[in-house]
């Protein structure tokens, strides 16, 4: 007996394949940003806290700093959605974050900021399917202005 499919399933099946093909396609991985971007917040009772995500070519090498907690870890890029302005990544091997996987929103990208929403996923699916989050969504830190780095 062959299991029954649904067409929902067929669908994502058929999504993820096509995003997954996508992937060896060097024009997905062109971002709209480029260099480091800082976000400075304040841990209510713990102090300042400094998010840093330092755009490459084919990564995002990622910084906390502050008072609470501090971590630095790389991600691949491994597409780029401009209909969502969406940046799917995975953890660099090595990394503290080996294995896991990431979507980055981006919006309000001028040449000095940029407004970024990040998750964190077990899994690749979970990144894909992971809608484009409302403006008033909190989780994971929420939609945050980075100011761009600027050389002196």
């Amino acid at each position: 007996m062959i299991p029954e499919i649904t067409v929902t399933k067929l669908f994502a099946v058929a999504a993820i394949a096509g995003t997954l093909m996508s992937f060896s396609s060097e024009s997905n991985h062109t971002l709209p940003v480029e260099g480091k971007y800082r976000w400075v917040f304040e841990i209510p009772g713990k102090g300042a806290q400094t998010s840093v995500h330092d755009f490459r070519k084919s990564s995002v090498v990622y910084t906390m700093q502050g008072s609470a907690y501090n971590v630095e870890y790389a991600m691949n890029v491994l597409d780029y959605n401009r209909e969502l302005n969406r940046v799917i990544l995975k953890g660099a091997e090595g990394s503290p974050k080996a294995g896991r996987f990431f979507a980055i929103f981006l919006k309000n990208v001028t040449e000095d900021a940029v407004t970024m929403y990040k998750k964190e996923f077990a899994s690749l699916e979970e990144a894909l399917v992971f809608p484009l989050p409302s403006e008033s969504d909190t989780e994971s830190h929420g939609w945050n202005r980075y100011l761009k780095f600027r050389q002196d």
